[in-house]
């Protein structure tokens, strides 16, 4: 099947069960559940996503046709493919590619410094694709970045364009939205602030800097007991290079990171600044195996499950009375604060 469809209910053929077979289920969601699907002329399975359109407010609605809008727009190797978009009286579908690695971090058990990196250059390349059509993810976090195979630790897909928009112009955007732990200073503020200040692509920057820092030592950089102490830490920039835990990580990484988590937008680096990185590009990475950093990966995805029981999604004006969605932070802190070999701001 080529290209995008959008198909529409009442045309013969091309309702979604006229050209797919619906499968197991593989997930689910707050408004939806993701199946298999088979398509029934050329066999190759998909992931459908099937929005039962009773459990939707308007905005939802006017939030899928805007994500179905930008997936139309992308072609990249790494960024999840969207096949097709069916509108119909109960429901809408969204049929993706099927990438079946699981997420990042679900898939971490060994790795280096510089299997780290080469993962991290190909999310700066595929981001900068991104914005240069002018969309701003706004959620990048390890659960959004997918393995292409159970047998390709390299290949990955950017996906979830669910709080994604269209940059029209350079440093447009107001809303307050992403998950707390990996949104940008620039966000966190708006969250404070009744006068509300735009921002653009440079916090997509900000959450590779994040998930850079969690790949490289297994926890987050920003941590706290309540969301609102979150937001205020990383507003101010406050987090450090623990040792012993960032004793195996070369100042080149370090340095890498620090250029990312800078609280003034202005001041951080771009994304083609950093793919120039001596870090990125260089040959001072180290190819020892990070020590501990899957372990407590693990003691992350055990909290996360455990927290799932309870409702990890929620919206943020619940939380802080303003209008996004978000996820409660994991908050998995490093095992021991009292030693640190850097601060930045």
């Amino acid at each position: 099947m080529g290209g995008v469809c959008a198909c529409f209910a009442g045309n013969s053929g091309n309702r979604f069960r006229d050209q797919y077979q619906l499968g197991d289920k593989i997930g689910e969601g707050a408004f939806s559940v993701v199946r298999k699907a088979v398509h029934r002329q050329t066999k190759i399975v998909y992931a459908v996503k099937c929005f039962k359109k009773t459990k939707l407010s308007e905005q939802d609605i006017k939030d899928i046709h805007l994500e179905v809008s930008l997936l139309k727009q992308m072609k990249h190797p790494n960024v999840l493919n969207l096949q097709a978009f069916f509108d119909e009286p109960e429901y809408f579908y969204t049929v993706m590619d099927l990438v079946e690695g699981g997420e990042l971090f679900d898939r971490i058990e060994f790795y280096t410094e510089k299997e780290c990196r080469d993962l991290i250059k190909i999310l700066l390349e595929t981001i900068t694709y991104c914005h240069s059509l002018g969309i701003v993810h706004r959620d990048l976090k390890p659960d959004n970045i997918l393995m292409t195979s159970r047998d390709d630790d390299a290949s990955i897909k950017i996906a979830d364009f669910g709080l994604a928009n269209q940059n029209a112009k350079e440093d447009s955007l107001v809303s307050s939205c992403g998950t707390p732990e990996y949104i940008a200073p620039e966000i966190a503020r708006n969250i404070f602030s009744n006068e509300k200040h735009t921002y653009g692509k440079a916090v997509d920057i900000w959450s590779i800097g994040v998930i850079t820092y969690v790949m490289l030592c297994g926890y987050t950089p920003f941590h706290a007991n309540s969301q609102v102490q979150l937001f205020k830490k990383i507003i101010k920039g406050q987090y450090q290079f623990h040792s012993p835990y960032w004793d195996d990580v070369t100042p080149e990484a370090q340095r890498f990171v620090a250029r990312i988590l800078v609280v003034d937008p202005k001041k951080r680096a771009a994304a083609e600044e950093l793919l120039a990185d001596p870090w990125i590009v260089g040959d001072e990475v180290n190819f020892a195996e990070l020590r501990g950093v899957a372990k407590r990966m693990t003691a992350r995805q055990r909290l996360k499950g455990a927290m799932a029981t309870v409702q990890t999604t929620i919206a943020l004006n619940k939380a802080i009375g303003n209008n996004s969605r978000s996820v409660v932070p994991v908050n998995l802190q490093p095992p021991n604060e009292g030693a640190s070999k850097l601060k930045a701001a």
